[in-house]
């Protein structure tokens, strides 16, 4: 099994937690794929709308002979928050590599044809995957100029990978994800890409995660002092995510370094 099947190829139920977890979109062996709501349907060509705020750098202990983590932390990127230096020791896997794996998550709304849009968590547990969601952060972070990130949220499609020769695993292959458009919660959008259809994204409205609405249309409720997310967090609780000891609108950090987007 490659590299990319064996760090994506796994399942959350078994986290024991009362709130919904949205499902997992992730990139395996050259497609997208989230069975929960498309069973292993490719969903190359599909929309995906991030939530800047909810980027988090991840940490995630695999064992052999499991095909679940063992342990996990996630830190806030837009927030500050750092993961821990200090991590439990694992056997290494029986390839040796380290039991201890870097990834990355978003969550956001996934469209593909002939469906509605979804709440989603974009999993990148890959080096190469990882470096595409940055590169598309990066594109959109060159348009915060001209389409604030307060009003407009960027959309990504979801398109065929290139690859790269890999001495143990042969091809593997890179997902790419094209900033074609921008999107506003009035059903306003803009074409970046000459021609491209962004008729599928005026349906967003209310649910378009920019981040001044994200924070609370994405975050779970914990108690009556976190309120605010209105309708959209209603449809929105399934994400599963909470952030932590923010307030629904969440100012953004001006002087960041160029690696964090925005």
């Amino acid at each position: 099994m490659n590299e990319l099947a064996r760090m994506n190829d796994f399942s959350l139920d078994w986290l024991q937690e009362e709130a919904p977890r949205a499902p997992i979109l992730r990139y395996k062996q050259g497609e997208y794929i989230c069975p929960a709501l498309f069973n292993d349907d490719n969903l190359k060509g599909g929309l995906f709308v991030p939530s800047l705020p909810s980027l988090r750098d991840t940490v995630t202990a695999w064992v052999d002979g499991q095909n679940y983590p063992v342990e996990e932390h996630e830190a806030f990127v837009f927030f500050g928050e750092k993961l821990p230096t200090q991590l439990n020791a694992y056997p290494a896997r029986a390839d040796g590599k380290d039991a201890w794996v870097n990834g990355q998550k978003i969550d956001g709304m996934l469209f593909v044809e002939g469906s509605d849009w979804q709440p989603v968590t974009l999993v990148a547990g890959t080096a190469t995957s990882m470096i595409q969601v940055k590169e598309a952060l990066k594109k959109s972070k060159q348009q915060a100029r001209s389409y604030p990130v307060a009003q407009w949220s960027p959309v990504w499609q979801m398109r065929g990978g290139n690859f790269y020769e890999n001495p143990t695993h042969g091809k593997v292959k890179i997902p790419l994800y094209e900033l074609v458009g921008m999107v506003k919660s009035d059903g306003t959008v803009k074409a970046l890409e000459p021609g491209f259809d962004m008729t599928p994204c005026e349906a967003l409205g209310e649910r378009v995660p920019t981040p001044e609405a994200s924070v609370g249309m994405f975050a779970l409720p914990s108690g009556p002092s976190q309120g605010g997310g209105g309708a959209g967090a209603s449809a929105m609780a399934a994400s599963g995510v909470v952030v932590p000891g923010k307030a629904s609108v969440a100012p953004m950090a001006a002087d960041v370094d160029d690696d964090i987007p925005f």
